[in-house]
């Protein structure tokens, strides 16, 4: 005998229609609100959940012989809010898939998260074998496969993921990936290891907005907070190489760049990343100011472990009708060596004459020392933001003295004095008229207060 089944399930406030067989197959359809749902399951199982899950979702769902569920879910967006405060918003949901008490089949899916949008028309399988839960494979993107053996007892499992052309668009890159990555999970910790290849792509980023710090002993205190638990700095270990097959280009209307990395990602549990290794600047990109080209030659930025410091190796050259200027920016670069050259026997002040006016008679008095030495900064600073690094304040002085700055907050800059007596100056701009700079080294303290008037005001 057949039973027919009309009507409504309902967990607290969650309706949901009910109709079908009873011994062959029956049919859910609902739009529910998760809120609701997720807190309606909490009052009968106690579950105490801390994650807030909002949104609402349409089901359609079909269990045959009460064992084989089939159901479609689909969702315009879905909050995510875990214990501490942090956000996560889904957009533009769909997922199809089958369940059995032992595996389950995801058909096709589309995601979108934090302007990355995921899909597969593949199917994926997850099965469960006694404590063991085997993900093979997982599709991302029709492309990349993702490989999971998972013991939920022992906490250990393997993980490998593989993509031959992954497509990565986003707003500061358009690039294709290849990769072969390898994770080992033990006690839920997981040590990746493996290669991704670039195998070509444009950048978007605008790079004026790096900046890097002008000092390795410069600590922002409102960036010296207290630590909170990351699963990503204490669960996760990282040994991975990064190079390009193809250069990637950066092409805007002042620059234009092509770029080759040879780099390799660490990172230790609990640690932070570091990035070694070696970017190139191929021959005959430029970037152009004030209407003048300078070319890149054979130039390289070195990685030596923290991120926000980089050794450089820049060669630009600059010509004219009558000149070649080369232009060397080599150290640190929180406290580059410029140098300058030409084809002809030109001092350095006319060198920068030719660069600024296209001719050398500017520069042949022997009082322009200081002046040429600030003009040489101020180039310097120009070509280190074009490649994305930014410096606030760079002075070059007599007898090889170099004023390297930075703006920490608005109004103040903090410079490092390079110079026989080595000091740290806090440079603060009370007004468009008063500055206040406090000077510290280890053998003085002072106090400057500058106040500037335009003469035709008077």
């Amino acid at each position: 005998m057949t039973t027919n089944l009309y009507g409504k399930l309902t967990v607290d406030r969650v309706n949901l229609d009910v109709n079908g067989k009873a011994d062959d197959t029956i049919y859910f359809n609902k739009n529910i609100d998760l809120y609701k749902l997720i807190s309606s399951v909490d009052k009968i199982y106690k579950i105490k959940q801390k994650e807030q899950i909002k949104g609402n979702v349409n089901i359609k769902a079909k269990l045959k012989n009460l064992k084989n569920l089939d159901i479609d879910i689909n969702s315009n967006k879905i909050l995510y809010k875990n214990s501490k405060k942090d956000k996560l918003i889904f957009k533009d949901i769909f997922l199809s898939l089958s369940a059995t008490p032992t595996d389950i089949t995801l058909k096709k899916y589309q995601i979108s998260y934090d302007k990355f949008d995921f899909y597969s028309n593949q199917t994926s399988y997850l099965t469960k074998y006694q404590d063991r839960y085997m993900v093979h494979p997982l599709i991302i993107n029709d492309d990349i496969e993702i490989m999971l053996d998972y013991n939920m007892t022992t906490k250990n499992g393997d993980l490998n993921l593989t993509s031959t052309n992954f497509s990565v668009l986003q707003e500061i890159i358009n690039t294709n990936v290849k990769s072969s990555i390898v994770g080992t999970i033990k006690d839920n910790k997981i040590d990746i290891k493996g290669d991704i290849s670039i195998l070509n792509g444009d950048i978007f980023y605008n790079l004026n907005r790096k900046r890097f710090s002008s000092s390795r002993d410069i600590i922002i205190v409102q960036n010296n907070k207290k630590k909170d638990t990351n699963f990503f700095r204490d669960d996760i270990s990282l040994n991975l190489s990064v190079n390009t097959k193809k250069p990637l280009v950066y092409n805007k209307k002042d620059i234009n760049l092509k770029l080759n990395t040879d780099l390799q990602v660490y990172k230790a549990l609990k640690g932070t990343t570091a990035i070694t290794g070696i970017v190139e600047i191929a021959e005959n990109g430029f970037y152009i100011i004030k209407n003048k080209k300078f070319k890149f030659k054979n130039s390289k930025l070195y990685f030596i472990g923290d991120t926000a410091y980089t050794i450089l190796d820049l060669k630009l050259e600059y010509k004219n009708s009558n000149y070649i200027i080369k232009i060397s920016v080599r150290g640190d670069a929180s406290n580059p060596i410029i140098t300058f050259s030409s084809n002809a026997n030109l001092s350095q002040a006319e060198i920068l004459s030719v660069i600024l006016f296209d001719s050398s008679s500017g520069g042949d008095s022997s009082d322009t020392t200081e002046l040429i030495k600030m003009i040489g900064g101020a180039l310097a600073k120009s070509i280190l933001a074009n490649v994305g690094i930014k410096l606030d304040y760079l002075v070059f002085g007599a007898n090889n003295r170099v004023e390297v700055g930075k703006e920490i907050v608005k109004g103040i800059t903090i410079i490092y004095v390079n110079d026989e007596v080595s000091s740290v100056k806090l440079q603060y701009k009370n007004n468009s008229f008063t500055t206040t700079t406090v000077k510290v080294n280890n053998e003085s303290q002072s106090i400057d207060i500058i106040f500037k008037k335009r003469f035709d005001k008077f």
